[in-house]
């Protein structure tokens, strides 16, 4: 491995001066009361910064009363409300309750709060995400896919662009970790802890392979409408679950697939965005014209339509096998089965350049199952587990001809029905005498 490779985020980082050798070691340490996980409730409401409510006033959709914050973008904010029609006067009747998305056509770019600017860029990717949905919307009458949440209202004024749709849950990255910042021996560290969603997933497979087949088949209905998201991310999935029962076991009431104002149609490669490069894949990171070329011809039949979205949501899984944001650029601390960890995101890299992240996607298909070994994974059979490695590897090849398509992701072995019973966890517990070696030498 290179020097500035991180295997799989989940090791520490030691240099024997005896040997001209760059080793990573396991910290065998065990810790109690550590914090390795949060509860949901301790979560602190969304406030708006100075500049942001000079940028979005204190205006509100029409018909619409606002509750609160729900979330933050680059582009705009969303906020929880109801309808100001509602016969219901009790506001927390989550029927009534929808998502409203304010984008501003202004924003603040100078000291001056007077000088106020149209900001085209965000005005642009409202209207493309507005006409995105109401297609999916209209070609969801018939298959009435539930990952594609239901567009309202929409409508623009002079200072902003509204629309309203279906409200979900809370966004996969919320519910899997959180970042706190810490001081170790005079040192920043960021400690991440895990949310107990997270462990609930990885403890109940069923659950898991049902959360991956319904994101799978959200991407299949959006891409066989001609649409890429390109923006597939902890972030902007939504789930809603529950596990207030006597087993504490995870049931997933809802998933959503939210946030298209990346999406484009794959004849129209012209408009790929990066906002999140480290989940697009390597041919969009890297400039691949072949690709858009390949991408955007239509006597393929769509034959590579799928290349984006199922390397973003691979991403996306390896993401929560690892407990780390895959973006997360400074040294973090991770605690996994009372035994910490120092680590860096997979793609974690200042500046966020495109040509870095290039270099670590191809480390990662040379080394992803090792990259596993140490992660959420041992709480798999070895069945699951070799099934599951597999699939990922697959929705992670680095050739895109090559690549899974969505339905054979769906068709795959590991999302097949049956539950393998039997759990070899002590054979796939961590050796903490292993050592892995850089080839740089």
């Amino acid at each position: 491995f290179t020097r500035n490779f991180v295997i799989n985020n989940l090791t520490n980082m030691n240099h024997n001066k005896n040997r001209n050798k760059h080793h990573l070691y396991l910290n065998s340490q065990k810790v109690a009361n550590n914090g390795e996980y949060f509860c949901e409730n301790e979560e602190k409401e969304l406030e708006l910064t100075k500049e942001e409510k000079t940028i979005y006033g204190n205006r509100t959709m029409k018909h619409y009363i606002k509750k609160k914050l729900l979330g933050k973008g680059g582009c705009g904010i969303v906020w929880l409300c109801n309808k100001n029609n509602s016969s219901h006067n009790d506001s927390n009747v989550d029927i009534n309750e929808y998502a409203v998305k304010q984008i501003s056509k202004k924003t603040s770019n100078t000291p001056s709060l007077l000088n106020i600017n149209i900001n085209e860029d965000n005005f642009k990717i409202a209207r493309n995400e507005i006409k995105i949905l109401k297609q999916l919307n209209e070609n969801n009458n018939v298959e009435k896919n539930e990952i594609i949440p239901k567009i309202y209202d929409f409508y623009e004024d002079n200072n902003d662009i509204w629309f309203s749709f279906e409200k979900g849950g809370k966004s996969l990255s919320s519910l899997s970790y959180k970042i706190k910042g810490e001081f170790e021996k005079g040192e920043r560290i960021y400690h991440i802890q895990k949310g107990i969603f997270l462990k609930l997933l990885f403890t109940n497979i069923k659950q898991f392979k049902s959360f991956i087949k319904k994101i799978l088949l959200g991407i299949q209905f959006i891409n066989g409408n001609g649409i890429i998201h390109s923006d597939i991310k902890p972030d902007n999935i939504l789930i809603e679950y529950d596990n207030n029962n006597i087993d504490n076991k995870l049931e997933i009431k809802s998933i959503k697939i939210i946030d298209y104002g990346s999406a484009f149609c794959y004849e129209n490669t012209s408009s790929i965005s990066s906002n999140t490069p480290e989940y697009l894949c390597p041919e969009i990171t890297h400039g691949n014209k072949k690709f858009l070329k390949d991408l955007s011809n239509t006597d393929n039949d769509k034959k590579y339509i799928n290349c984006i979205d199922i390397w973003s949501f691979g991403i996306t899984l390896l993401e929560l096998c690892l407990c780390c944001p895959i973006w997360m650029s400074y040294k973090s601390k991770v605690i996994i089965n009372d035994k910490i960890f120092y680590c860096l995101g997979y793609f974690g890299c200042k500046g966020r350049e495109a040509n870095k992240i290039y270099q670590k996607q191809v480390e990662l298909s040379k080394n992803l199952e090792k990259i596993l070994k140490i992660s959420l994974l041992y709480l798999f059979n070895k069945y699951d587990r070799d099934n599951f490695i597999n699939l990922l590897s697959r929705m992670l090849e680095f050739d895109y001809k090559k690549r899974i398509t969505v339905q054979e992701a769906i068709d795959h072995a590991f999302l097949k029905d049956e539950i393998i019973d039997h759990v070899d966890v002590d054979e796939n517990k961590i050796n903490n005498d292993e050592e892995y070696e850089d080839d740089d030498n």
